[in-house]
Parts: C-alpha cells; sequence; structure tokens
C-alpha cells in the first residue's frame, strides 16, 4: 500500500470518525484546501467539528533510490462554546459536556495513536508539530484549535516515460 495525501486523509478522517469524545460523536471532514477548512467551520457551528486537510509535503533527502517524504497533515477542531454564566467554562472545565481543551487532548491521542504498518510509512507513526488557536484571516479568534502533524512516507511508484 502506498500512502499517498489521498489515502492518509481518509485513513485519519476514518480514525477520527470513531473518536467517541465523552460520548459526543465529531462531525469530520476532509478539507479541499486552507479556505474550505474555514467554510468547514462555518457550516455547522453545531457540535464537534473536526476537519482534516493534507497541508503538503517536503523531500527528504537527496536519495533517488529512496525518494522520502514527509506528508504534513493538519487536524482543526472547534466546539462552538455556548453561553454560559462563566465565559471560559467551556473551554476548559467540566461542566455538562467535555471542554473544547480535553477534545483537543483526545483528538491529539487519537491521532498519534494511529499506526501504518506498511513499509511505505518509514517510521509507522505521526509526529506531533504542536497546536495553535485558529484565527480568521481578519484576525478574529475562533472556539478552535489546528493541530499539525507529520507522517514520513515513501513516494508513489514512479513510471518513467522516454522522452
Amino acid at each position: 500500500m502506498t500512502y499517498t495525501p489521498d489515502k492518509v486523509t481518509r485513513l485519519v478522517r476514518d480514525a477520527l470518525q470513531s473518536l467517541d469524545a465523552d460520548g459526543i460523536t465529531p462531525n469530520v471532514s476532509i478539507a479541499k484546501d486552507p479556505w474550505n477548512v474555514l467554510e468547514l467551520l462555518m457550516d455547522a457551528p453545531r457540535g464537534v467539528r473536526l476537519v482534516v486537510h493534507w497541508a503538503g509535503d517536503e523531500a527528504m533527502g537527496d536519495e533517488p533510490a529512496a525518494p522520502l517524504i514527509t506528508q504534513r497533515v493538519e487536524v482543526i477542531i472547534a466546539y462552538a462554546l455556548g453561553l454560559r454564566a462563566g465565559v471560559d467554562a467551556t473551554l476548559a472545565e467540566n461542566t455538562n459536556r467535555p471542554s473544547l481543551l480535553r477534545l483537543v487532548s483526545l483528538v491529539r491521542g487519537r491521532i498519534l495513536g494511529m499506526v501504518f504498518t506498511a513499509p511505505d510509512a518509514s517510521e509507522g507513526l505521526f509526529r506531533y508539530r504542536g497546536c495553535t488557536p485558529l484565527e480568521t484571516p481578519e484576525g478574529v479568534p475562533l472556539a478552535a484549535y489546528r493541530m499539525q502533524f507529520d507522517l514520513n512516507t515513501n513516494m508513489p511508484d514512479i513510471e518513467s516515460v522516454e522522452v
């Protein structure tokens, strides 16, 4: 099996769809581009929204006999905080639903727990690159976080074409 970008994003989506976030099943989507992430987040403000975005790749070294790449995957988590007596209560505290920061931890754990068994994944695990708050292009903060992960894989087989 070759871990192409479409395959990696589908595997992440599937792993997140089966996540039970303290009794809440998230709505999981794959974004077609960085702007689509924001469109998807605005589309369904209720419940937990997870957006998987393949954020590109980069070559690992210059060895043509072992063409390795690092694929970058982002998972954006959003959860409408709702109206509460305490402004930040649904951000960090346990109320009648899991807090947004608890959901960040659950999603991070699920992604880092994924094991890629095919030989095309050189390490077989995602590496965690960090988590940052998400803002609109105008700088307005959202009740959302962007987590970044890397996965080292082989490039898909390249077919030679004589020219």
